[in-house]
């Protein structure tokens, strides 16, 4: 006789969520042929049974099952045989409640009709499309991305037994459930709590096509995240920030009033957003429209129909197709329930990635739940019986990190969490490149061209620094790229390492960087070295603007001018710095233009540091932002040079050596131009530059790059050494955010 096999619980575990995704398959497979429709059947005292499909083929499926607090037992039984029937015992839920939850959060419109779209066959009651209906939709949305986030965290390691893991707790009130239809009358439990928040903006203003986030001609994409905020600031309750709090709440938040347009064929009302803002800067928001909402389950026995659901979504559905990938109704549930957690992750601070959930994966969002797969409407594929052994809906391992390290993901034991990371150091040398964390190396991604090569776990090597060898890299590119069948494309190889708590360093152009590494000298033994910390961040539509500065000059009579004093200007961001020369002039670290042109001017609060005849900087501590930019550069005069505060990354000569300048990258756009890269230039301490190399290109702040020389170039004349810049620069409003 054949009987169920868990994969992921056993006797005796402790779980932290409500529900858990249990994973199993049966004994034997042989009895699987008299059945055309196998099945699990959960049975617990405090929810009413719940069936799962059985894949014929491989004999595994997949349950999401209901605990209460305390311990329990867990019945899994076979078709329906009780003979077939598997226990688990002394499974204990604790919530834990003295962790800061996610909130969940439906925003409506002041006039709102309270009704969302939703095809006919669906519309003929409110049960689908009423705001009770999107309540219940989220709840149950809430709790399978809770118990999916679990489930992702234990099997990858994140825990310290096999079914403890780290997850995000839900705010939880006791109040009439509705996650089963199963209930024979009105059951109060301990359940999610929705809130509904009214905005002071009607249905027609927020459906205005200019805030359609996928309407190409929209002028204020952002707009509804605003609106979002807007109405969180004015609910307060939970979501009310206080000053001085290092940090606010975590919010899932729905916009009820998101509607078609077939006439433009625009979803209005909708952009999925995800990220900080509001009140102090300090709620973090993700964002999602209802567009979806009709294909989502309202209760756990809905959760397979809804994803095996294979009925067409046609031009008479009165419903969109997000990004045409929503051409059945069960890839239209993917898509709605997946994106909505893509946002979610981006307000714990997830950037995206190569491949996972924060980089659209939940198009095989199914795929963590049912065990079989209906007909794709994307894929043009015919249904299956079972599922491939691997999946793009998964959160990525530096994601993983990440969140494990995240306050509202802490276990019981672990030490006080804070948002700050450790840097990563990268020194690119002649045949090598050498890498650094103290948080350890976790992760090392390769892209060709902007996808995925290769990833290489490396958390089990317990590394804190490793070495990449240049011609090794030459090598294994080299072969790669002599099978590809596209050999007329410029190659750009990237790479990105991920510390031990999630940290990411990304390098571009890896051939770039590394080829940039070391400057010669005409007639000179030694070279001039380079070192810099890295944002990440984008390069931005105009591109960058590469630039470099000596703390040196030359006179028009060849004499060697040195740097007095450096104007350092900060506002939201790190802007740049003005060096301020002997002889009156001075020379921006940073653009020098805007990319249309225009004389760039730093903004922010400025704070100047004096260079005395005698005096050098030793070293610089660089703080690199969670959003793609240098935020701080602190210059250091002095052998003393203190502690490195946590998240910031120093950078000294080698020993031996001097700092005889800088240089740098910054995104070059039309206003702002954000820091990408700083970093140190240095020459052994008893040797000097010779006058031609005061000429090489690589030492300079000419054109950024673009071949165009612009005036003003290393040492003119820029600007009264006295004056300081007004405050013209990018004022930040505190919200960041990612779609």
């Amino acid at each position: 006789m054949s009987f169920p096999v868990l994969d992921n619980l056993a006797d005796g575990d402790l779980i932290h969520q409500r529900f858990v995704l249990v994973t199993g398959t049966i004994s034997s497979l042989n009895e699987l042929n008299e059945s055309a429709s196998p099945y699990i059947t959960v049975d617990t005292l405090s929810f009413p049974s719940q069936t799962f499909p059985i894949s014929p083929e491989t004999g595994a499926w997949k349950a999401l099952v209901h605990l209460q607090p305390g311990p329990q037992t867990i019945s899994f039984t076979l078709n329906g045989n009780a003979s077939a029937t598997l226990v688990v015992s002394n499974v204990s839920y604790l919530p834990l409640l003295h962790i800061a939850p996610l909130h969940l959060a439906i925003m409506v419109a002041k006039d709102s009709p309270q009704w969302m779209d939703c095809p006919p066959d669906k519309a003929a009651s409110p049960s689908h499309r009423d705001l009770a209906a999107a309540i219940k939709k989220m709840r149950m949305w809430a709790y399978m991305c809770q118990a999916y986030t679990a489930e992702e965290m234990r099997k990858n390691g994140f825990g310290r037994r096999r079914s403890v893991s780290a997850r995000f707790r839900l705010e939880e009130e006791w109040a009439q459930d509705t996650l089963s239809i199963a209930d024979e009358e009105p059951t109060w439990r301990v359940t999610a709590k929705v809130h509904t928040i009214k905005s002071e903006y009607t249905t027609a203003q927020i459906r205005n096509s200019n805030l359609a986030q996928q309407n190409p001609r929209a002028g204020n994409k952002d707009g509804l995240y605003n609106y979002f905020h807007q109405a969180i600031g004015r609910y307060a309750g939970p979501f009310q920030v206080f000053k001085g709090e290092s940090e606010g709440p975590v919010i899932a938040g729905l916009i009820l009033d998101s509607h078609y347009d077939p006439a433009h064929d625009l979803i209005t009302g909708h952009a999925a957003l995800g990220g900080t803002g509001g009140e102090h800067g300090k709620v973090h928001l993700g964002m999602f429209g209802s567009h979806t909402h009709w294909a989502w389950p309202r209760f756990v026995e809905e959760m397979v129909p809804c994803l095996l659901d294979a009925t067409r979504v046609t031009a008479r559905s009165g419903v969109g197709n997000d990004n045409g990938e929503c051409g059945t109704y069960w890839e239209a549930c993917c898509i709605g329930q997946g994106a909505a957690l893509h946002e979610v992750g981006h307000a714990f601070g997830l950037p995206h990635q190569s491949s996972g959930i924060m980089s659209r994966g939940y198009v095989e969002w199914n795929r963590s739940f049912v065990a079989k797969e209906s007909y794709s409407a994307r894929l043009k594929t015919p249904g299956r019986l079972s599922m491939p052994a691997k999946t793009s809906n998964h959160w990525h391992l530096a994601d993983m990190l990440h969140l494990a390290i995240h306050p509202l993901f802490a276990l019981p034991g672990d030490k006080p969490r804070t948002s700050t990371k450790a840097a990563i150091s990268m020194q690119p040398l002649r045949d090598r490149v050498v890498i650094k964390s103290e948080r350890g190396i976790a992760l090392v991604t390769w892209t060709r061209n902007g996808r995925l090569v290769r990833e290489e776990d490396m958390r089990a090597r317990g590394l804190l620094d490793f070495v990449l060898k240049l011609d090794e890299v030459h090598k294994d590119f080299d072969e790669t790229d002599a099978k590809r069948e596209d050999k007329e494309t410029p190659v750009k190889i990237g790479l990105t390492v991920t510390a031990g708590d999630g940290a990411q360093k990304t390098i571009e152009d890896f051939w770039e960087y590394t080829s940039e590494a070391l400057v010669t000298l005409p007639g000179c033994e030694f070279v001039v070295k380079k070192k810099s910390v890295m944002s990440g961040g984008p390069e931005g539509s105009w591109g960058v603007w590469r630039w470099a500065v000596l703390l040196t000059k030359l006179g028009k009579k060849g004499q060697v001018i040195r740097a007095k004093k450096l104007q350092i200007q900060r506002g939201a961001w790190f802007d740049g710095v003005y060096v301020h020369y002997e002889d009156g002039t001075r020379e921006i670290m940073g653009a020098k233009t805007t990319a249309h042109g225009g004389e760039m001017q730093l903004g922010g609060g400025t704070t100047w540091l004096s260079i005395g005849e005698d005096e050098t900087i030793k070293s610089l501590k660089i703080r690199a932002g969670e959003y793609g930019f240098v935020n701080e550069v602190k210059f250091v005069k002095g052998e003393v040079a203190g502690a490195v505060p946590n998240g910031m990354e120093e950078l000294k000569p080698d020993e031996g050596e001097k700092i005889i300048g800088f240089y740098g990258k910054h995104q070059h756009d039309n206003g702002y131009c954000p820091t990408l890269e700083f970093g140190i230039l240095t020459i052994p301490a008893g040797a000097e530059l010779p006058k031609e190399a005061y000429e090489i290109p690589a030492l300079r702040n000419t054109d950024g790059g673009s071949a165009v020389t612009q005036a003003g170039g290393n040492g003119e004349a820029q600007g009264n050494d006295e004056k300081d810049e007004e405050d013209d620069g990018y004022i930040s409003d505190g919200d960041e955010m990612e779609e």
